[in-house]
């Protein structure tokens, strides 16, 4: 539903003719966000999560933007990915539940 909308793209990518992992860049008023990225199980640890990445950095910085942003679960692959490819932690969110007795 989002395809047709201004300001969202969308990348796939391939490993050996097969789709291995998509990602997605929305854009607005400089600021790129990445709102999706998920790999295969099977394709997870060949680097292209963060080849995904580093290409929406490049593609937001060509577009204008910025500042570019995300989000992740807390030392997961992609906060690490992020990490490496020049981001920085902003804030973190955490869950509270109450403890049964």
């Amino acid at each position: 539903m989002l395809h047709a909308r201004p300001g969202w793209t969308f990348y796939l990518a391939y490993w050996d003719g097969a789709p291995a992992a998509a990602a997605v860049m929305h854009e607005a008023e400089g600021t790129a966000s990445f709102t999706f990225a998920a790999t295969l199980p099977e394709f997870r640890g060949r680097g292209i999560h963060r080849r995904l990445l580093l290409h929406r950095l490049a593609a937001a910085a060509e577009r204008g933007c910025t500042l570019a942003v995300g989000q992740c679960a807390f030392l997961s692959a992609s906060h690490r990915n992020m990490e490496r490819a020049g981001m920085r932690l902003g804030y973190m969110r955490t869950t509270w539940t109450k403890r049964e007795p």
